[in-house]
C-alpha cells in the first residue's frame, strides 16, 4: 500500500524549489569559436535576463515595472555593442552569467540590484571618469563630516595620560581625514 503525505503538492513543490543548490543555473566557461557563435551565445544570455525580469522582480521585492527593468537589461547589453575582440566578448559573457547566477540564486542583497538603477534615480550619480575625479568627489562631499585624525590622537593621548598617570606613547599628528 502506497502512504499518502500529508504535506500538499505544492508545498512540496516549493520547499524543493527554494533548496540551496550552488550548481543551480552553472555552466562550463567556454571560448567563442567565431563570431557567428558569439553572436548566438550574447542573445541566448540577452534572452534569459529578459525572461528572468518577472522572477527578479519578486525575489528582490522591487518596486518598479517589469518593463524598467527589461530595459535596463537591454541598457547594460547596448553599453557592450561595438566590443570588436572575441576574448573580450567571451569575458563579457562569462561575466554575465555570473551576475545571471548570483541574481537568481539570490546570492545578492538587495542593494546589489537596486545599483544598476541609481542613475535613473540619482542624475548626479553617474559614474566618474577616472579614478582621480571619482576620489575628490567622494573626498569632497558635503553631506559627510570629516575630522583630522590628529585631533583623534590628542584626545585619546589625553585620555590615556589621565587613566594611566603617564604617556605610554605618542602618536604622530598624521594629516589623514577619517569619516565620523
Amino acid at each position: 500500500m502506497r502512504k499518502l503525505s500529508i504535506i500538499p503538492l505544492r508545498f512540496r513543490l516549493h520547499q524543493s524549489h527554494t533548496m540551496i543548490n550552488p550548481t543551480y543555473l552553472a555552466q562550463r566557461t567556454r571560448s567563442s569559436v567565431n563570431w557567428n557563435d558569439a553572436q548566438k551565445r550574447v542573445l541566448k544570455s540577452y534572452r534569459e535576463w529578459v525572461r528572468a525580469a518577472p522572477e527578479i522582480q519578486q525575489m528582490y521585492s522591487l518596486n518598479m515595472p517589469v518593463s524598467a527593468i527589461r530595459t535596463k537589461m537591454r541598457q547594460e547589453f547596448e553599453r557592450h555593442r561595438y566590443v570588436q575582440q572575441l576574448k573580450t566578448v567571451d569575458v563579457l559573457l562569462f561575466n554575465s552569467h555570473q551576475e545571471y547566477q548570483e541574481t537568481l540564486n539570490f546570492w545578492k542583497q538587495l542593494t546589489h540590484v537596486l545599483k544598476y538603477f541609481r542613475a535613473e534615480e540619482d542624475p548626479k550619480a553617474a559614474l566618474p571618469k577616472n579614478f582621480i575625479q571619482g576620489f575628490l568627489e567622494v573626498r569632497n562631499a558635503p553631506h559627510q563630516h570629516h575630522m583630522p585624525i590628529s585631533c583623534i590622537d590628542s584626545t585619546f593621548r589625553d585620555a590615556t595620560r589621565q587613566q594611566n598617570n603617564h604617556a605610554p606613547f605618542d602618536f604622530p599628528s598624521l594629516p589623514v581625514m577619517i569619516p565620523l
